[in-house]
C-alpha cells in the first residue's frame, strides 16, 4: 500500500477537472451543463476525501460572485437583487444537489449490503429496516467518522503543520529499504521539486499582489484554487496532517508560478525565465530516482536530505 496511490492523487484529479469545468461554465454560460459536470466531479472528489467539500464551497462561491458581478454590469440597479438571487439559486441547484447525489451513490455498496459496518445500527435500535433506518445508520456512520477525524491529533513522526507546507518543512518519507546485496537502497519521498515548489509558493504571494493591483480573471481563478485546496487546512492545524495533502494544491501552485513567469517574460526578462526552467528540469532529473524508488547508492539517497527535517 502506498500513499502515492491512495486518495490525494485521485482527489486532485477530480478537483482539477471540476476547476476546468467551472472555467468553461464561466467562459461560455449556457444552460449550465459545465456546472452540472463540475457538480458530478466535486461529488466524486468528496467521495474520495471529505476535503472535496472545501472545493464545493470555494468553487460555488466563485461562480456566484462572478455571475453577480456580470448581472450588475449588464442590468445595474434594475432588479439586481432579484436577478442575482435567481442566478445564485440556479448555480446552487446545478452544483450542490448533484454533488450530494454522486456522493451518496458512492455508498451504494454499503447501502445495498446487509453486513456493512453500522449498516444495521438503526435496526438493532428498534427501527424497521427501511429507507429511514438506512439514512439514520448512514448519518451515524458519518458522525462517527467526523468525530474521529476532527479529534485526530495523535503525534506522528511525519506530521506536518499546514503553516509549514509552502516551505516544505516536513515532507513524508514513504519508503526506504535495501535493494539487493550491492549496497543499493530504494527511497521514496514526498519532496516536490524544491525549485518549482518554493518559487511557486512565492508566486502565490505575487499573484495575490497582482490581483489587488490589476485584477484579471486568470489570477483570481488561481487564487480560488489555492483557497479551495490549502486555506481551510490552516484552520485544522491542530490535527495530525501531512505534507502530501498538498498534492491537491500543487496544480494551482504551478499555475501561479506560470502566471508570474509569463509576467516576467513580458518584462523582457526572458533569459531569467529560460535559466529558471533549465534549473527546474535539472533538479527534477536529480529527484526522479527518489520519486520512483529506483535502486541507488546510499550516498546518493543521503544527498537528497537537504535539511534534517527531510529525513
Amino acid at each position: 500500500m502506498s500513499r502515492t496511490a491512495l486518495l490525494d492523487g485521485i482527489l486532485a484529479m477530480f478537483i482539477l477537472a471540476a476547476f476546468l469545468a467551472v472555467l468553461r461554465h464561466l467562459d461560455a454560460p449556457g444552460w449550465g451543463g459545465w456546472l452540472l459536470l463540475a457538480g458530478v466531479l466535486l461529488g466524486a472528489a468528496t467521495a474520495v476525501k471529505w476535503s472535496g467539500l472545501f472545493a464545493i464551497a470555494a468553487f460555488g462561491l466563485w461562480v456566484v460572485a462572478v455571475e453577480t458581478v456580470r448581472i450588475n454590469a449588464a442590468h445595474g440597479g434594475k432588479r439586481f437583487v432579484w436577478r442575482s438571487a435567481l442566478a445564485a439559486l440556479r448555480s446552487f441547484a446545478l452544483l450542490v444537489p448533484v454533488a450530494l447525489v454522486v456522493y451518496v451513490s458512492s455508498w451504494a455498496g454499503w447501502i445495498l449490503s446487509a453486513g456493512g459496518y453500522l449498516r444495521s445500527w438503526a435496526t438493532d435500535a428498534g427501527s424497521d429496516d427501511g429507507p429511514l433506518a438506512i439514512a439514520r445508520a448512514l448519518w451515524k456512520y458519518h458522525r462517527d467518522i467526523y468525530v474521529y477525524n476532527i479529534g485526530l491529533n495523535s503525534p506522528h513522526s511525519y506530521q506536518a503543520n499546514p503553516f509549514g507546507w509552502l516551505a516544505m518543512i516536513r515532507p513524508t518519507a514513504f519508503y526506504y529499504a535495501p535493494a539487493g546485496t550491492d549496497g543499493l537502497v530504494q527511497y521514496v519521498t514526498s519532496v516536490a521539486n524544491p525549485v518549482i515548489w518554493w518559487a511557486g509558493a512565492i508566486a502565490i504571494v505575487a499573484v495575490v499582489v497582482m490581483v489587488f493591483r490589476k485584477s484579471t480573471w486568470q489570477n483570481v481563478a488561481i487564487l480560488v484554487g489555492v483557497v479551495a485546496t490549502y486555506v481551510p487546512w490552516l484552520f485544522l492545524s491542530q490535527r495530525t496532517v501531512f505534507q502530501f495533502y498538498t498534492v491537491t494544491l500543487e496544480p494551482f501552485l504551478v499555475l501561479a508560478l506560470v502566471a508570474v513567469l509569463v509576467w516576467l517574460w513580458t518584462l523582457h526578462l526572458r533569459q531569467f525565465v529560460a535559466n529558471f526552467l533549465i534549473i527546474a528540469v535539472v533538479v527534477s532529473a536529480f529527484f526522479i530516482p527518489v520519486w520512483m524508488g529506483l535502486p541507488i547508492p546510499e550516498w546518493f539517497a543521503i544527498i537528497h536530505y537537504w535539511f534534517p527535517s527531510w529525513i
